[in-house]
């Protein structure tokens, strides 16, 4: 085994190569991790490596990568004799981050999307990332066993404990898409001889009874966003659900149970709504208010 004082250059580049999933991403079965994620993670590996540092009372090393840079500013600020020397400590690991633009989904989009695919294996998966704002692999990774029984007295069903990023997590749905999917589970996915326990599973000849790869699925999606023109992203279903519940008046720590966050500040990151809708907020708070009157003049 390893101890920290063998971090080396080439085995971050390795584990770099790992959090992408270019190290056979298809065998693995796991969603590849954005640039963003991957700087927060080496962010804490950084952190736990000086923490070591600072522990063992080494006053020389660094983290592997990291390089100081000064500023290159051509501008000389009144105080810049204070800060010419400052260092800033810079990593050739970064990733670059992408800054797109999560979409919305309506749902006149949905409805559009929904009404272009064929199967209903495909259609059950994109309607459950957008009513319930479960992750692609949560979806890809949902057991038969973990459906519930569909009870026609409750408006709300709870698919328990599924796995959620090596965890485990409930997931709240309407009943209407639990009846869906149990009956696709008894009729259609029944058909399917397999050993595996996946709901959803490939259908086609060659892979048949194999559970679905995030790739595969991306690629059916791609093929029913160029019929309709709708595009978005698995993420921005998920994105979509939690602005909806925030909009719909529920309080933000319920919320953050829903979407199945460990921090509350995760879940914040979500609240990202737009001008029209906080203008609207403004509105009935303000209209409540008898100060606010035209007749105190």
């Amino acid at each position: 085994y390893y101890v920290w004082t063998d971090l080396s250059v080439d085995m971050i580049a390795d584990f770099l190569d790992y959090l992408r999933g270019t190290q056979d991403a298809e065998k693995s079965k796991r969603s590849v991790r954005t640039n963003r994620t991957i700087n927060r993670i080496m962010s804490s590996v950084r952190s736990f490596y000086e923490y070591q540092l600072n522990r063992d009372g080494k006053s020389e090393g660094t983290f592997p990568g990291n390089y100081e840079t000064t500023s290159s500013n051509a501008y000389q600020g009144m105080l810049q004799h204070i800060k010419a020397d400052r260092k800033t400590i810079q990593s050739v690991f970064k990733q670059k981050e992408n800054l797109y633009q999560v979409h919305l989904v309506t749902e006149e989009e949905m409805q559009q999307f929904l009404s272009a695919v064929e199967r209903t294996r495909d259609r059950l998966m994109f309607q459950m990332m957008y009513f319930t704002g479960a992750r692609i692999q949560e979806v890809l990774d949902l057991e038969i066993s973990s459906v519930p029984v569909p009870d026609e007295k409750k408006a709300v069903g709870i698919f328990r404990q599924i796995r959620s990023k090596g965890k485990k997590r409930d997931v709240y749905a309407p009943m209407n898409l639990i009846r869906e999917m149990d009956t696709y589970v008894y009729e259609e996915r029944e058909q399917i001889q397999t050993e595996h326990r996946q709901v959803f599973v490939s259908e086609k000849k060659n892979y048949r009874g194999k559970p679905l790869t995030y790739h595969a699925v991306y690629d059916r999606m791609r093929r029913i966003q160029e019929l309709t023109g709708v595009r978005f992203n698995f993420h921005d279903l998920r994105h979509t659900f939690c602005v909806n519940l925030i909009r719909s008046g529920i309080d933000i720590s319920v919320v953050q149970i829903l979407m199945g966050h460990a921090h509350l500040h995760t879940t914040q990151n979500y609240m990202h709504l737009d001008n029209g809708y906080l203008q609207e907020c403004l509105e009935r708070y303000w209209n409540k208010n008898q100060l606010l009157g035209g007749n105190h003049g």
